[in-house]
């Protein structure tokens, strides 16, 4: 058997309830848009897909071991954007300052999910949360120009590692979590 599955970093709510702020203080389009709740908002590490259930024990004893060496990350939200498929926009996401630390944390994670025979991710590591999955029906030029917005960095301590099952239902996809790992405390990473 198999189960749709992911692993997160997750953020504090109360960077998460800044980011809403600034987007919903900005935002001039339409009304209807559905945003991605609040508790679905993270930053995807490693997207698994169907996974194994025999497999999920291993990656998520490679997992503990991985992260177990990392300290919190401070990071900063600090732009907004559009992900494009084919030229149309589907996603419209708030970014991160470039940070190394992160940015090794995720191939470590990549890494470890290789040696469990997962295929390596073609795209590169680019750290966001998904706002909004753009269906079509929504005001571009909002977007657009949200997506311009200059605003402060939005910092913050991040310390947990989620691996979560995702289910696609008719409604949109729900999110379980299976197992969590923290970071250890303090600024910088261990390795």
């Amino acid at each position: 058997m198999t189960i749709r599955a992911f692993i997160a970093l997750e953020i504090p709510a109360a960077a998460l309830e800044k980011i809403i702020q600034i987007k919903n203080d900005n935002y001039n389009g339409y009304e209807n848009v559905r945003w991605e709740p609040a508790e679905k908002l993270h930053i995807t590490l490693k997207f698994l897909g169907d996974t194994e259930e025999k497999l999920i024990e291993k990656i998520l004893g490679k997992l503990s071991t991985a992260v177990s060496s990392y300290n919190s990350l401070m990071l900063s939200f600090n732009e907004f954007g559009i992900f494009k498929r084919e030229g149309k926009p589907k996603i419209f996401w708030v970014g991160l300052k470039p940070d190394d630390e992160l940015k090794t944390l995720a191939l470590d994670i990549e890494n470890l999910c290789l040696e469990s025979g997962f295929q390596k991710e073609k795209r590169e590591f680019k750290p966001h949360i998904t706002l909004l999955r753009v269906k079509g029906n929504e005001d571009f030029n909002a977007l657009q120009n949200l997506s311009r917005l200059k605003f402060e960095p939005v910092n913050f301590s991040a310390e947990k590692i989620t691996f979560y099952k995702s289910e696609l239902k008719k409604s949109g996809s729900v999110y379980t979590e299976l197992k969590s790992f923290y970071l250890k405390q303090g600024e910088g990473n261990g390795n």
